[in-house]
């Protein structure tokens, strides 16, 4: 029985699984996807940039 990794995602709040492609640096490994990671950083930018 294989033991299956999973991580949550810091912008969806899923949880995703480990992929074959993640092999070298799950460790590093953040988001489920591009797009979550895209959209986060865009989501830190816009934060930064808000007049206080």
């Amino acid at each position: 029985m294989k033991i299956k990794l999973s991580k949550k995602c810091p912008t969806c709040l899923r949880d995703f699984q480990w992929r074959k492609k993640w092999t070298k640096n799950w460790e590093n490994v953040i988001y489920c996807s591009e797009r979550c990671r895209r959209r986060r950083r865009n989501q830190k930018i816009i934060m930064n940039n808000s007049p206080t």
